[in-house]
């Protein structure tokens, strides 16, 4: 039996050395950032009716700072290598051992001669028994091989499979303009205003509860600008009252108050109007009539796709000494833009050649309000060698080849505005191309 148990230890060192192969998870974080707000948000959500307001449909912007985003998903992880492994070695060996413990083994007798001659370390008895050992045996070996090579598999071929998807951004140089959209649901805003108290009576726009209708202007923006909008108020003149039909006219506080403050004699014969957000922030005050300087209502800094909604009400309070009745006013426009864009270009020169000079500085800016920039209109120059153009790709053959966009000096580059930064930032190399001379030789003839 000392041949089973070396069989035997040859495995168990075989199982005791074997080792794992250890398969991590790589912790991905992927999310940049950039939801765009909603009217929910830092601004009351949207509401109608107010006073008359002029729409100017303006640009959108720019990229301003991301980073490239990378997501894995590990579909499937069938079978564990080190689990697979150990689990072909106690098979091959369990395999093995059970079909030599069928085979018909004889022990060993000694005498002073040695092995005895009726006593052979493995016997046949009859043409039965060796068809039936040799088919064991020939099992035994197609099992083996099988194992083997399903332990050759595990241990070179992962069992696992890793997709990976990236996130594409348009290449820097593309020209890709932004959109920004300004929905008005109602354009005019309004105020019922009936005295009702010899003291002053306060009324303000209603706003669609409880049965009434609502009076509020209402309106929306969404854009596809990476860097957001800047939505401002001002009035086509500065002409401050508030007026009805009936003759009644009003003039404007003069300081934000809360609508408690207002509803006091003190602002009798008075009216303000109260943004959703005014200052980037919600607002629940009144404001004195806005002016023929832009005021800032919003500025949002990441592009929504999902409308955010805005409202304009008024507020007035009059007395007896004013008439009842709608006041609405329509001296008023509202001007939303796209921010600036953000962008950097590097020129280089890859050439390795010492003679190379004038490379122009890096060109950058944070205030593009276009989808195009100019490159620089510098020439470089090298001994040899005259400028051909700016690579934007792989540059080879000593900086005489382009596998790219080639770009001459002066000309537009593109801006994509609904990017972040870096898909806005490029490195233009130089292009040369080998200067060419001509000799001319001059031959006399003499007599001889």
């Amino acid at each position: 039996m000392k041949g089973i148990q070396k069989i035997k230890n040859q495995f168990k060192k075989l199982l005791g050395g074997a080792t794992s192969r250890v398969v991590e998870k790589e912790n991905i974080c992927d999310g940049i950032a950039s939801a765009a707000l909603q009217g929910t948000g830092s601004c009351p959500p949207v509401v109608t009716g107010a006073t008359p307001l002029a729409r100017s449909v303006v640009t959108s912007a720019a990229p301003l700072d991301s980073s490239t985003r990378d997501s894995y998903n590990v579909s499937s992880i069938n079978l564990n290598n080190h689990v697979l492994r150990h689990g072909l070695f106690l098979s091959l060996y369990s395999l093995i051992k059970k079909a030599i413990g069928k085979l018909p083994w004889r022990s060993r007798t000694n005498n002073n001669s040695g092995f005895s001659s009726s006593s052979s370390n493995y016997s046949l008895s009859g043409t039965r028994n060796y068809i039936k050992n040799f088919r064991r045996i020939r099992i035994l070996g197609s099992a083996s091989l099988f194992s083997l090579g399903l332990l050759l598999l595990a241990t070179f071929v992962p069992l696992y499979n890793v997709t990976r998807t990236e996130d594409t951004e348009a290449a820097a140089g593309t020209t890709k303009d932004s959109s920004i959209t300004f929905t008005a649901t109602r354009s005019t805003a309004s105020v019922d205003l009936t005295v009702t108290d010899e003291n002053g009576t306060f009324a303000s726009s209603t706003d669609g509860t409880n049965g009434t209708t609502d009076t509020r202007a209402a309106f929306s923006i969404s854009t596809t600008n990476f860097t957001g909008y800047t939505l401002t108020i001002a009035s086509n003149d500065n002409t401050s009252a508030l007026t009805n039909t009936n003759g009644g006219s009003l003039s404007s506080i003069s300081e934000s108050i809360s609508e408690s403050t207002f509803n006091t004699t003190a602002y009798n014969n008075k009216w303000g109007y109260k943004p959703s957000c005014y200052g980037s922030s919600a607002n629940s005050n009144y404001l004195p009539s806005p002016t023929t300087t832009a005021s800032t209502l919003d500025e949002t800094d990441v592009a929504n796709t999902t409308a955010k909604n805005y409202t304009i009400a008024l507020g007035a309070r009059a007395d007896y000494t004013n008439a009842s009745g709608t006041y609405s006013s329509s001296n008023y426009k509202l001007m939303y833009v796209a921010n600036p864009v953000a962008y950097s270009i590097t020129y280089a020169d890859n050439s390795g050649d010492s003679t190379v000079a004038n490379i122009p500085a890096v060109q950058s800016s944070d205030s593009v309000t276009t989808s195009t920039i100019v490159l620089t209109s510098a020439t470089p120059t090298r001994t040899g060698y005259s400028f051909k153009s700016w690579c934007l790709g792989t540059v080879s053959n000593s900086g005489t080849s382009c596998t790219g966009t080639e770009y001459a000096s002066g000309v537009s580059f593109g801006i994509d505005r609904t990017a972040n930064k870096a898909s806005n930032t490029a490195t233009l190399t130089a292009i040369w191309t080998a200067n060419k001379y001509t000799c001319t030789k001059q031959y006399r003839l003499q007599n001889a």
